[in-house]
């Protein structure tokens, strides 16, 4: 079914009948090229009564050269001309029993057909849920303390023994409180603006439109159209009310998020595939060998460049990084509520359900927080990602790997962990004065914003100076993804000062880290990562921040002005 819609033409539109009908042709023959049967309807604002007029005339011919039939008999127009049509081939009996409905409240008349097609079956979607209406908080509360401390948590010194004991014991309780269950459901679109009122108000529109129907009286054709315009004005009310109480409540990032949706809904599609569990090694390997293949054409541009840059050696750090502070368990609950609720796979409860229980989890935390710093050990479970890939607009072409970015997620103790290193490590920096010096993004009161005023004012001051301007702005592919490993360690002990437990645990955090690729409930098997810095993590900006920090004095050299905006 092919629905058409021809606007009047005008000046203000500069829409001709000559575009109209090169078109429509152009339409006609690449639906006649395919062996489905099809039909056309919609509003083609053209008077198909009026067999004088010039244009219809063409039109009709047109359909007539093409085997094609206007099926439409009859004023469909209060001011009684023949406007919306329904169009089927000649020699087809897909279309049968048109007929013209008496005029409601639009002054276009609802036109019905018969379709010679099976009903199409309601789409099915198999979904896999836990039940959490029932779920006795009382019972999990007591089920993850009884646990916790039948494992003795205060005597276990290995960090990766606590990471066990956290996620076998949490995923058991919520398994059997929880269990996993499968139904399928019929697939329906979902407003969540619509509420109880407005589906009121739509029943009572469905009942007044049979009445009328069946008595064609005046009387209940007035009621049914009050009745309408009632339902179309709430409805609007309703959808506007529910967009500005959600912008009104958004704060920078959620707004970007929801307008987004709005308007560039993230595309969920996926390549063409006759395996999904192929699929998504496929998609694991084209990541790796991505980030493997910029790097190779770094080293080889390495080895044909013939001019070499030095950067200014920096000043000396004025105090060293060696230790992090051990936080209390009050500490440790701050970052954890400052974090956000998202879920990942890699987790054994949902992020909420934990939050809701914090008094019981705070002393596990407490200890694997403590016992990471003290020994400058990141836990080797919590250091896999799982990738989700996502077209990077809905209009490009699903079946070429390069038009998709990954999504890493990781869990949700490892932001716990990151979080309160990165903490320590800004307060670090800042205390310091070691941050880079036009370093906008990653930091607190720098933004966009601050990065669009600096370089307008510095623009402005040179012209006024009667200089030239030369703006230069530089984008690196990949760049998390192609982060080396030694020379970030070595610029943190070099540049910042960071030594003993604090780079030790910096380099527990980079090395030996994995992905995998995740579609649906299909997991692809563990990559070992070379490079880089996982997107979704909190360290990662943070670090990638430090490890570009000689960029600045590189330009700087050269009496250069600059901005950085990761």
């Amino acid at each position: 079914m092919v629905l058409v819609y021809r606007p009047p033409p005008s000046k203000k539109n500069n829409l001709t009948p000559t575009t109209f009908f090169t078109e429509f042709s152009d339409l006609i023959e690449d639906l006649t090229v395919s062996d489905k049967p099809f039909f056309i309807a919609g509003d083609f604002n053209l008077h198909i009564d009026n067999k004088s007029n010039p244009d219809t005339v063409k039109f009709l011919n047109l359909l007539d050269s093409t085997n094609m039939i206007q099926m439409v008999s009859g004023p469909t127009h209060r001011r009684g001309h023949t406007l919306d049509l329904i169009i089927s081939q000649l020699d087809d009996e897909l279309v049968s029993n048109v007929k013209i409905q008496q005029e409601m409240y639009s002054d276009h008349r609802v036109v019905k057909c018969e379709l010679k097609c099976p009903k199409p079956p309601l789409s099915k979607v198999l979904v896999s849920y836990r039940s959490t209406k029932h779920l006795d908080l009382d019972t999990l509360k007591h089920r993850i303390m009884k646990s916790f401390s039948d494992h003795k948590i205060s005597d276990v010194t290995e960090i990766n023994e606590l990471i066990d004991i956290y996620n076998g014991s949490l995923k058991d309780i919520y398994d059997s409180l929880c269990p996993i269950q499968t139904r399928e459901i019929n697939y329906r679109p979902w407003a969540p603006w619509y509420n109880d009122d407005l589906r009121a108000v739509k029943r009572e529109k469905r009942r007044l439109e049979r009445k009328f129907k069946k008595s064609g009286l005046t009387i209940h054709k007035e009621l049914f159209t009050e009745v309408c315009k009632k339902y179309n004005k709430m409805l609007e009310s309703y959808k506007t009310s529910y967009y500005r109480d959600k912008i009104n409540q958004a704060d920078r990032n959620k707004l970007f998020r929801l307008v987004n949706g709005l308007f560039q809904k993230n595309s969920k599609a996926l390549p063409s595939y006759t395996s999904l569990e192929l699929l998504v090694e496929e998609f694991n390997d084209f990541f790796i060998n991505k980030v493997r293949n910029i790097r190779n054409e770094l080293e080889l541009y390495k080895e044909n460049l013939e001019i070499t840059i030095s950067p200014q050696s920096p000043k000396l750090p004025p105090c060293k990084f060696k230790e992090f502070q051990l936080p209390n368990e009050s500490s440790v609950q701050q970052i954890i509520k400052s974090l956000s609720t998202k879920t990942c796979s890699l987790d054994p409860i949902p992020t909420h359900v934990l939050k809701n229980h914090l008094e019981s989890l705070t002393p596990i935390f407490t200890d694997i927080v403590k016992t990471s710093l003290s020994e400058g050990v990141f836990p080797n479970t919590l250091k896999i990602s799982h990738l989700s890939p996502r077209l990077k607009k809905p209009d490009l072409d699903k079946d070429l790997f390069p038009n998709f970015r990954p999504i890493a997620n990781i869990a949700f103790l490892s932001k716990v962990l990151e979080k309160t290193v990165a903490v320590q490590t800004q307060d670090f920096l800042n205390s310091n004065n070691l941050y880079p010096s036009f370093q906008s993004a990653y930091r607190k009161f720098h933004s966009t914003e601050t990065a669009l005023l600096k370089v307008t004012n510095d623009i402005l001051r040179t012209l006024d100076n009667h200089q030239d301007v030369i703006l230069v702005m530089l984008d690196l592919s990949s760049a998390f993804d192609t982060l080396d490993h030694d020379i970030l360690l070595a610029r943190l002990e070099s540049y910042f000062g960071f030594s003993d437990t604090v780079i030790k645990w910096f380099k527990s955090y980079l090395t030996g880290r994995s992905q995998s690729v995740v579609i649906g409930d299909v997991v692809s098997t563990l990559r070992h990562l070379e490079y880089g810095v996982p997107q979704g993590s909190v360290l990662g900006p943070l670090l990638f921040t430090l490890y570009i920090a000689p960029l600045e004095d590189v330009i700087s050299k050269y009496d250069l002005g600059l901005h950085v905006l990761c």
